[in-house]
């Protein structure tokens, strides 16, 4: 009986792996980019004003963040299968943030020279509808919801937020805290699994639409482009 029971389990097995580019349950990695880039930004004290106190601002240009994430897939639906994953991105920047004690004196009160990082982590769902579906390859549409962390972006209304209440010293913990923003997404992509083999090679775009945040930033919308590797069981 116990012979039996592992020849049975060794056939549901390969019958997964050769099957179409879909199994029940699939774990999968990764990577790839936010096309989330933003300008260099300069800015002098007289234009970052907040009460007799001034500031200044030079933002290195932030490039593209990388990403990482995991998730799981589920295709266990008729017509839709879902994926829960948690992602995150990050590139580094350079920023110069002066608080001028008056409009006059050259005397600054604090100063900030250097690098910081910009970036997001996610948790999301996603549902997935597959147009084509063969079996070695699927194309497929969806949507789905997420919770986003974003930033810290350091910009003219983070600073005059962060500053209206006299506190001049920019704490990126709170200013973390008060980023969680909800959103939801489109997306395209294409699966290959190449035979008999026990994993599926993914191509991917989603586009994101999140809340602004507090501060104004043009960061609420953008596309993600990623490739992956799951493994089905």
């Amino acid at each position: 009986m116990r012979k039996l029971a592992v020849l049975g389990s060794l056939l549901l097995l390969v019958t997964l792996m050769a099957g179409p580019a879909s199994a029940l349950v699939r774990f999968g990695i990764h990577a790839g980019m936010d096309l989330n880039s933003q300008d260099a930004e300069t800015l002098a004290r007289q234009e970052i004003n907040n009460g007799p106190d001034t500031f200044s601002i030079e933002r290195e240009e932030i490039k593209a963040p990388l990403l990482a994430g995991v998730h799981f897939f589920f295709a266990a639906l008729p017509y839709v299968d879902l994926e829960l994953g948690v992602e995150g991105s990050l590139r580094k920047y350079h920023v110069v943030y002066n608080h001028w004690l008056d409009d006059v004196a050259a005397d600054v009160a604090d100063v900030f020279d250097e690098d910081v990082y910009f970036g997001r982590v996610s948790v999301y769902l996603s549902a997935k509808y597959n147009l084509l579906d063969l079996p070695t390859i699927q194309g497929y549409l969806g949507g789905g919801l997420g919770y986003h962390v974003m930033g810290p972006l350091l910009s003219k209304g983070l600073i005059e937020e962060e500053t209206a209440g006299g506190d001049y010293d920019l704490d990126a913990g709170e200013i973390l805290a008060k980023s969680g923003v909800m959103g939801f997404h489109g997306l395209a992509g294409v699966r290959f699994k190449p035979g008999p083999a026990p994993f599926a090679i993914t191509a991917e775009g989603r586009y994101f639409f999140l809340e602004e945040n507090d501060y104004g930033d043009d960061t609420d919308q953008f596309i993600a482009l990623t490739l992956g590797l799951e493994f089905g069981f």
